[in-house]
């Protein structure tokens, strides 16, 4: 019985001594301080749309700062300012057909890929993102259409930039 009560005594001053350093430190171990230096209510926009099942957040109160985008779970917010009625549209600039200000021997295969008036052809060539410039670009003789009358139209003005 000695023997039991010696393995008691040595629990309980073991679990006691453990329990008291605990109880020491703990002041030691305080919570972070977190600090908000600064922040912004913003606000402004319009209305939602809805286009082919999916949905578009034209307006918002409270959005996140301007210039900044968050993802997550296949969708993407970016924040900005409104002013008017949205961007202006981008000017055409016939021969640019990959959107890239220049009319050079870059846009060959974007001018083919639009040929017929083939918009979701040409629209694939900028895969993963979307053209920033007009589809009228490829109508470089301005008949209306993007076809094979534009092609010595398209050779002439090679090698130009955009107005």
């Amino acid at each position: 019985m000695k023997r039991c009560n010696n393995k008691m005594m040595r629990r309980t001053l073991l679990y006691g001594t453990t329990l008291s350093l605990l109880c020491l430190l703990t002041p030691l171990a305080t919570a972070q301080v977190y600090d908000i230096g600064w922040w912004t209510i913003d606000g402004g926009g319009d209305m939602f749309n809805t286009t082919g099942g999916g949905y578009d957040l034209c307006g918002t109160i409270g959005q996140h700062d301007a210039g900044t985008t968050m993802s997550g779970g296949g969708f993407e917010l970016s924040g900005g300012f409104w002013f008017g009625g949205g961007a202006a549209p981008p000017v055409p600039c016939p021969g640019d057909s990959n959107c890239d200000d220049t009319i050079s021997w870059r846009d060959i295969d974007y001018f083919v890929a639009a040929q017929n008036d083939n918009v979701a052809a040409w629209e694939a060539m900028f895969l993963p993102g979307t053209p920033t410039c007009p589809f009228e670009n490829n109508d470089v003789n301005e008949d209306g259409t993007a076809n094979w009358r534009d092609i010595d139209p398209f050779v002439a003005v090679m090698n130009t930039t955009c107005p």
